[in-house]
């Protein structure tokens, strides 16, 4: 698993790592829903198409 490093230039390292970490995070949350609605898809057989 590869996350990208937020692409803004920020004025100090505080604020680098905050930005990072909300980054970081958005993506997981992204990547946790995708997984979790492909599993939905595949546990449910009314959801097939």
């Amino acid at each position: 698993l590869y996350l990208e490093l937020p692409k803004i230039e920020p004025r100090n390292n505080q604020e680098a790592t905050e930005l990072w970490i909300t980054d970081a995070y958005r993506q997981w949350r992204l990547i946790q829903y995708r997984q979790q609605q492909q599993l939905f898809r595949k546990s449910c057989c009314c959801c097939r198409y």
